[in-house]
């Protein structure tokens, strides 16, 4: 029995499962990619101590952001 047949025969046992990986995968990917996008910037305006533009931002950061407004800047960095 040839190394393919032998791959296949076995994955056949396994559909959902094999399925349910590939899935899982795929999405770990692509919401990895959407925290990192929103993420990346959020963290330069801290760092950087320049108020980004609130327009341009999600409402839900906006939300998050507005907890710290009050802080000062060594302690807003601390945060």
């Amino acid at each position: 029995m040839s190394p393919n047949r032998l791959l296949l025969k076995y994955a056949a046992k396994f559909p959902w499962q094999i399925l349910l990986t590939l899935s899982l995968g795929f999405s770990s990917a692509v919401f990895n990619g959407i925290g990192t996008t929103l993420l990346v910037p959020l963290l330069l305006g801290i760092l950087s101590n320049k108020f980004i533009e609130s327009d341009k931002i999600p409402p839900i950061l906006q939300g998050f952001m507005s907890l710290f407004e009050g802080l000062s800047g060594d302690n807003k960095t601390l945060a």
